[in-house]
């Protein structure tokens, strides 16, 4: 019996040592400049562009893993389109040194891609995601027929290249970058995981932890069916957070003219009113539900082409209004210029020309109605013409110096001022204080003005004598 297990002692030492000795020598040709070469030719084909890679590893828990690979950026904007920590490829060994490779499934471990627009406007899209067939460019890419470097070694013993095989690809914590002529960043995608099948297309499930649209719009936990022929990026059922809310729909992008043309349809409900002014920059939400839906198309890099339009609707929405109106309201003890309390708000818009532009939409409270019509710019800008009607209960509350500065409307029950809104969402401005006139108030509300409209502000004529009232223009 001691004999039995001394003999497959030594049986099992064996065929470990030749185990080892095997791996090795696989690393040993591996880690060769020409099978790295090899590799990067076999990985080009699949992804249909260049590929360039530090080293390569064989283990026998992690399979083949190809370290620091880089896609080198063809225009020279920059130096790599894409940077990928690891990739990992499950396949036959034999089959890759006779010159079949078959790949059943490709792993890419945090891929970061930059994709920066051309001056004559074009994308170059790296295409992570292969499809069945069109792989052979990517071998006349990769050699230079003047360089007697590129050419085929024919007296090489290992098997000609054939355009590789793959079954499925992951995708792990994925970064993309879209930065446009202006070196603005216009799309931002974190935490990105796919899980594909490879055919005619690479179909499968697709997962986002974040997406930044102009460094303003932010939508979480994305997940949706995903589709890639070759040419059109297809996302059929989108599910996702938006400002609390539920975001579903779907979207759809044509790669194949260079331009990343889009469109999307989308629906919103239940997001949350302080939430959405927070991600706008402003702080003016206090309490409330938005629902709403978006149909939009254009260029990814270009606001100027994005045309669409939708609605937005709140519901037991309280806000916040402007500073000036705050300001009128504590000056004439007016609680309903502190916060709006409004059981309902619909505002349509429609997106052109590199803005959204609203019709004319009212916030209407127990007293009083803010209404206007305007744009808002991509970038935060405002251009709104407004008007604040009151009706009688309010003129009441107004010094006769005011309530002359409110004109009659078709209504008898309400006066109303116009102003003009100005500025951008987290700052904006109004002509609200200069149209209502002369109005004298004690030095703490002028000081109040000072720290709301800045030291830019026109300053208050101080009285020496007793010096206990100030006047403001």
């Amino acid at each position: 019996m001691t004999n039995l297990f001394r003999n497959i002692s030594v049986l099992l030492g064996g065929l470990l040592i030749l185990g080892g000795m095997a791996f090795l020598f696989a690393n040993l040709y591996l880690q060769s400049q020409a099978t790295r070469e090899r590799l990067c030719t076999q990985m080009s084909l699949v992804l249909g562009m260049p590929v360039e890679a530090t080293g390569i590893s064989l283990t026998p828990w992690g399979g083949l893993v190809v370290h620091e690979t880089s896609i080198p950026d063809s225009t020279g904007v920059q130096k790599n389109v894409v940077e990928i920590e690891a990739v990992k490829l499950r396949l036959s060994l034999l089959s890759f040194i006779r010159g079949r490779t078959k790949i059943n499934e490709a792993i890419f471990f945090s891929p970061v891609i930059v994709i920066k627009e051309s001056e004559d406007g074009t994308w170059t899209t790296p295409p992570l995601l292969p499809v069945d067939g069109g792989m052979e460019q990517a071998m006349v890419d990769r050699s230079d027929p003047s360089d007697p470097s590129d050419q085929t070694d024919q007296t090489d013993p290992v098997a000609p290249l054939t355009p590789p095989v793959v079954k499925a690809i992951k995708i792990v914590d994925a970064q993309l970058r879209l930065i446009n002529k202006k070196d603005e960043v216009v799309l931002s995608v974190n935490d990105g995981s796919l899980s594909a099948a490879v055919g005619e297309k690479t179909a499968g499930t697709l997962r986002v932890g974040e997406v930044v649209f102009y460094g303003r719009v932010r939508v979480t936990d994305a997940m949706s069916p995903f589709s890639w022929d070759g040419r059109v990026v297809d996302l059929p059922s989108i599910v996702a957070r938006f400002c609390e809310g539920k975001l579903t729909g779907e979207y759809h992008l044509d790669a194949s003219q260079g331009q990343g043309r889009f469109d999307a349809k989308l629906a919103l409900e239940d997001a949350q009113v302080p939430e959405f002014f927070t991600m706008l920059g402003a702080s003016n939400g206090v309490a409330g539900t938005l629902a709403g839906e978006l149909a939009i198309e254009g260029i990814h890099a270009d606001p100027a082409t994005f045309t669409g339009g939708g609605k937005l609707v709140a519901a037991d929405a309280k806000i916040r209004p402007l500073e000036v109106l705050v300001l009128v309201g504590t000056m004439f003890s007016i609680d309903e210029f502190q916060i709006l309390d409004l059981s309902e708000v619909s505002a349509p818009f429609t997106i052109k020309n590199g803005h959204v532009e609203f019709a004319d939409t009212a916030l209407r409270t127990k007293n009083l109605v803010l209404d206007g019509h305007g744009t808002v710019g991509f970038d935060g800008a405002l251009d709104i013409a407004a008007a604040l009607r009151i009706n009688q209960t309010l003129q009441r509350q107004f010094r006769a110096v005011l309530s002359s500065k409110f004109r009659d409307t078709d209504d008898p029950e309400y006066k109303q001022i116009d102003f003009n809104v100005r500025g951008d969402i987290a700052s904006p401005q109004t002509d609200l204080l200069a149209n209502l006139g002369e109005i004298k108030i004690v030095n703490e509300i002028g000081g109040l003005i000072n720290s709301i409209f800045g030291p830019g502000s026109k300053k208050p004529e101080q009285e020496k004598p007793k010096g206990t009232t100030d006047e403001h223009r």
